[in-house]
């Protein structure tokens, strides 16, 4: 008899726990705040053009910028999978209640698993600013900010590059030490910097040079208005597109290069450039 009711306080015991984890497992917790009165304050404003910045802090941590104009996104196909889903806000707006209603389906088929959502609208602009999300032990975060669309600007700053050319040809150094450090990327991300040298004998590199062929002095000169060209060319009156220069106040070679493209998936490269006089022929 005794072990009968030890048997069965048992089972109860088991019933019970497995009950417990079974609605623990099973939770849901979805908090999107008064999600209708901020879409609704968001189309009020009419603001169907804008930058959007976007950072993910999920598995792959990553950021990007967006251009929106008459809430269609620019570049979008460039986003893969993100593309039709948080390009704009009023995709946000839509992601967010497909999560919603995503979880919640699923926690009516009662796979056990847990979940939780939550949204925090900015206060003057009533966008979403964050969006968390848990399944289980993954975690999405994702964060937004919306700025202005302004009008970009154009700056070349090459200095007075002619006669920085005629005073470095008119030194005849053709042997020399070129030592360059030179990085590349997008404001998102960039890579490490490349630290490349050489000596220069009778105006050649004596050994490979990977800078695009830009071994030389000379052909350094030549890559500004390259840049210049190009630079001038992807302006657009929205992106701020720039060159800066600056040069060697004895020998005259250019020693710092800055160029880039700010817009969308911005792009600049740097160099920086120290060049050494050796021995003449």
């Amino acid at each position: 008899m005794k072990a009968t009711k030890f048997f069965a306080v048992i089972c109860l015991g088991y019933t019970l726990w497995a009950c417990a984890m079974e609605e623990w497992e099973a939770a849901l917790d979805i908090d999107i705040g008064d999600y209708q009165y901020h879409l609704a304050e968001w189309n009020n404003q009419n603001m169907p053009s804008y930058q959007l910045k976007v950072i993910d802090y999920s598995d792959l941590p990553g950021e990007f910028i967006l251009t929106v104009k008459n809430d269609v996104a620019e570049g979008a196909e460039l986003l893969g999978w993100y593309a039709g889903k948080i390009t704009t806000i009023s995709e946000i707006f839509l992601y967010i209640k497909e999560l919603e209603e995503s979880m919640i389906a699923a926690h009516n088929k009662g796979d056990g698993i847990s979940r939780s959502l939550s949204v925090i609208y900015h206060k003057e602009f009533h966008y979403p600013v964050s969006i968390t999300s848990k399944h289980d032990a993954n975690t999405e975060r994702w964060f937004f900010d919306v700025m202005p669309l302004e009008e970009g600007v154009l700056e070349i700053h090459i200095g007075d590059y002619d006669s920085q050319l005629v005073a470095w040809n008119s030194q005849n150094i053709l042997n020399y030490f070129i030592y360059v450090t030179y990085e590349v990327g997008r404001y998102s991300s960039s890579n490490p910097g490349v630290i490349i040298f050489t000596d220069v004998i009778n105006g050649v590199p004596t050994s490979s040079y990977p800078l695009f062929g830009k071994g030389t002095i000379p052909e350094i000169f030549s890559f500004i208005k390259e840049e210049e060209e190009r630079i001038t060319n992807v302006y657009n009156g929205e992106n701020r597109s720039f060159l800066h220069v600056e040069y060697d106040e004895e020998y005259h070679y250019p020693t710092q290069i800055n160029t880039g493209i700010d817009h969308l998936f911005g792009s600049y490269s740097r160099w920086e450039i120290t060049v050494t006089p050796l021995e003449q022929d």
